[in-house]
């Protein structure tokens, strides 16, 4: 309530201390090589063909990452009044690229801040299409350490430069016609041949397999001429024609379910669908929270396979799971982190939990339903979209999505087209097998059961 003897003297806004507007964006981004991904996603989104990342001078002071792509570029007004503002939404009223119109991976306007992860000092320099001449910013983020600085006192230069043709690693000209170049000095990590190497394993994982983008390239230069860092990288060879199964799982518009597992390896189907979310799912509502997406995924018995005329040898399998193993997320084609780690980290179904509380093989119990897959016996993806799942959002940290009630939704449609697959594979593989070998098969789970006393195993 108005009091009468108050003066209105003025109005105050909130301002943003320098320090914690940098602690907010080092704790918005989890990781380097993380910080690294959303700068290439950046370039993708910029309607990139390609984004180069090269590293110089590593192991001293002098060391240098330089990220580049041959996108639409900034003009000055893009570089003051989006690159420059902090949680900018200009992505999210445009969902989709200006040339390529590809679906825009970035979101909350945060990427750039991993610049203060990745170095002490950055030079960004941008050429716009048809623009005619460059635009050069100057950031020291040392300055943001200081603490009685608020974040819009500290300024930065900007410059208009001719063009972006002298290389900032060998000092030579080169062409470069439009695009952007990130120029980072006084790395703050040690970039090794095995960080690399994480690095470029990360990036090979980045595009989803199963639908790879053919427009958009990752390069990498180590500067050390390492051959096993150096060059395109590529999606990893998929081997996804000798899987014993495929199966597909799906939520349509109208929330209705559908699962369909086949094989290039026997005639024979199992589909059930299109069945409504309340009837499969009664206790989790009549709709799905997680919208409409797709769950794909392919089984591999970890044995030889034949692929045509073909055999493919149990060791080429092997090799094959051990690098792609596991159920991953993946939003616009591009993976969400840090689901279905090949080396079994985020796994979110379970499923390697599961098979160790039930390690039977598939035929050593009689009655089907008790036979769990194992984490390192499928490769799979579920598809999402920021058009058509907005409830499935990003967390700050870009480290997996939000678990609200969506992921709950999302989470438990996938274990039940995982359960959907082993019911039914089980029962395949029981049928196939002679009576008589069932019943050896249940003898022996029995003479299990019993173990004589330590005591016995001497007499």
């Amino acid at each position: 309530m108005d009091q009468p003897d108050k003066t209105f003297v003025g109005s105050a806004a909130f301002s943003v201390n320098a320090r914690v507007a940098m602690q907010l964006g080092r704790e918005s981004i989890s990781s380097s090589v993380t910080a690294i991904i959303e700068l290439v996603k950046n370039a993708y989104d910029a309607d990139a063909d390609f984004v180069r990342i090269r590293f110089a001078k590593t192991g001293g002071p002098e060391a240098m990452m330089v990220v580049e792509d041959n996108g639409r570029g900034m003009t000055l007004d893009d570089l003051r009044n989006n690159w420059m503002v902090i949680g900018t939404s200009n992505k999210l009223r445009n969902r989709r690229s200006v040339r390529r119109d590809r679906a825009l991976t970035g979101e909350k306007g945060l990427g750039r801040l991993g610049l203060d992860r990745l170095c002490a000092r950055t030079v960004v320099q941008s050429h716009a299409e048809g623009a005619r001449e460059a635009v050069e910013l100057e950031i020291d983020w040392q300055q943001y350490e200081r603490d009685d600085a608020r974040l819009e006192e500290i300024g930065h230069k900007i410059y208009t430069v001719p063009d972006l043709r002298k290389d900032p690693i060998t000092q030579e000209w080169i062409d470069f016609a439009h695009g952007t170049r990130l120029t980072m000095e006084q790395l703050k990590d040690e970039w090794s041949r095995d960080a690399m190497a994480e690095l470029r394993n990360e990036l090979s994982l980045l595009a989803t397999p199963f639908d790879a983008v053919k427009d958009f390239r990752v390069i990498m230069t180590s500067g050390q001429n390492w051959e096993d860092i150096d060059g395109p990288i590529e999606v990893p060879e998929f081997l996804l024609d000798a899987a014993q199964w495929k199966v597909i799982g799906a939520i349509d518009e109208s929330g209705c379910i559908d699962i369909l597992m086949s094989s290039k390896h026997h005639q024979v189907q199992f589909h059930l669908g299109p069945l409504a979310w309340a009837d499969r799912f009664p206790e989790l509502g009549k709709r799905p929270h997680c919208g409409p997406l797709r769950f794909e995924f392919y089984y591999f018995p970890r044995k030889a396979a034949e692929l045509g005329d073909q055999t493919i040898s149990k060791g080429t399998i092997s090799s094959f799971l051990d690098g792609n193993q596991g159920v991953r997320i993946y939003r616009d084609g591009f993976r969400v982190k840090p689901y279905g780690e090949p080396n079994g980290e985020g796994d979110w179904l379970r499923l390697a939990f599961r098979r160790l509380s039930s390690p039977e093989g598939v035929t050593q119990d009689d009655k089907p339903g008790n036979w769990r897959v194992g984490y390192n016996q499928i490769i799979g993806a579920v598809f999402i979209t920021h058009a058509k799942n907005c409830a499935l959002t990003d967390q700050t940290n870009r480290e997996g999505l939000v678990e609200g009630k969506a992921f709950s939704h999302l989470r438990a449609f996938c274990e039940d087209v995982v359960k959907f697959f082993e019911l039914n594979h089980q029962t395949f593989e029981l049928s196939r097998l002679p009576k008589q070998s069932l019943v050896i098969e249940a003898e022996k789970k029995r003479s299990n059961l019993y173990k004589p006393p330590k005591e016995l195993w001497r007499n």
